[in-house]
């Protein structure tokens, strides 16, 4: 593992960086975690950084391992070839090595599920191997959440929603105390706005039955409607 504020472009380097099978990228954290953030690097600068537990002994590892070889991956097969010659097609380019070596990635998520099979839903770990550098990353989650059948779609619009319904709430919150015709029907047309973005995550909820959308759906319905709430107070002068 190694960590690294940016991409290597030396030629000479990228048979290395080639080897690195799984790359993430990781943004800076927001402006409300660095409280957080503060507490946690003093503790380290005191204390050290504290120590990792095992979950898994050696033996359960080799195991799991052998596992990998037994996976079945026919039912994706051809979705597999489809989305590695999109890739090619946007100027994604995965060299032979990582094609294969990817197959060992999807096959371990897999057993991770409980299932010697892979379906569609494996494919999306490509969205840790196919990006070569930072601008990948987005377009490597657009082909995947277009082309597979799985919850990070569903996930990924959840997370856009959640984003403007907090960009909406700081707007509420900055609006002024006016009894003015133009402000209460600015308020009205946000209110019903929001209630049609409620409507499409209540369908999200109900169009699968993944526990994660359910859960993140949920929270994000719980932040609508506080908002919502905010809007009437706003309307009634409170």
């Amino acid at each position: 593992m190694v960590a690294s504020n940016e991409v290597p472009q030396d030629p000479e380097l990228e048979a290395l960086y080639d080897r690195f099978l799984l790359r993430h990228y990781v943004k800076p954290l927001s402006e409300d975690l660095w409280r957080d953030l503060l507490k946690y690097s003093w503790n380290i600068e005191r204390y050290g950084y504290p120590q990792p537990e095992v979950t898994l002994d050696r033996d359960t590892l080799e195991n799991v391992n052998k596992l990998i070889y037994r996976v079945n991956f026919d039912v994706v097969e051809s979705k597999l070839l489809k989305i590695f010659s999109m890739f090619e097609s946007k100027n994604l380019h995965v060299t032979d090595r990582r094609k294969g070596k990817a197959l060992k990635v999807i096959a371990a998520h897999a057993i991770l599920n409980n299932r010697l099979i892979v379906n569609e839903e494996d494919l999306m770990v490509l969205r840790f191997i196919v990006p070569h550098d930072i601008d990948d990353f987005e377009r490597v989650n657009i082909i995947l959440s277009e082309e597979l059948k799985t919850s990070y779609r569903y996930l990924r619009e959840l997370e856009e929603i959640a984003i403007s319904v907090k960009e909406v709430n700081n707007y509420i919150v900055s609006f002024p105390n006016i009894n003015s015709r133009f402000i209460e029907y600015r308020l009205l047309e946000i209110y019903r706005d929001l209630e049609s973005t409620r409507d499409r995550v209540l369908s999200m909820i109900r169009e699968t039955s993944d526990e994660k959308v359910h859960k993140k759906g949920a929270e994000v319905v719980e932040n609508i409607n506080e908002v919502l709430e905010k809007i009437k107070r706003k309307m009634e002068g409170r």
